[in-house]
């Protein structure tokens, strides 16, 4: 990690017009250069405390979602109606088939028609 005078003379080599800027501003108007200070300490500042709140909310959401995997990763063996369910045995397989459902339309309804394929013949 460099020095803090060491970062401050990659700056100066890296724009030194905004440099000579900042030094032509401290020396003409020390009074605008006390509110420009302050905007940019205000900046970073709010710059600072926008990342923070950032990862404190991705910690919080990767927690939550920590937790539910928790909660739901306990089973083995998917039950029908959506929950997990433990398996007893490691190796145990049990197989669950779906109830039989009824025919939702009736047989009355409709009516059969006997398919016929007609092929068309062209001059």
């Amino acid at each position: 990690m460099k020095s803090f005078f060491g970062t401050i003379l990659d700056v100066i080599v890296r724009n030194p017009l905004t440099t000579i800027f900042v030094v032509l501003l401290m020396v003409a108007a020390p009074g605008l250069f006390g509110a420009f200070a302050v905007v940019i300490i205000v900046l970073m500042l709010l710059g600072l405390l926008s990342w923070a709140m950032l990862v404190w909310r991705l910690r919080r959401v990767q927690r939550e979602a920590e937790e539910q995997m928790r909660n739901h990763a306990g089973g083995a063996g998917h039950t029908s109606g959506g929950g997990y369910r433990r398996a007893r045995n490691e190796g145990d397989v049990t197989v669950h088939a779906p109830a039989h459902q009824e025919k939702r339309v009736s047989e009355t309804v409709g009516e059969y028609v006997d398919f016929k394929e007609v092929k068309e013949e062209r001059d």
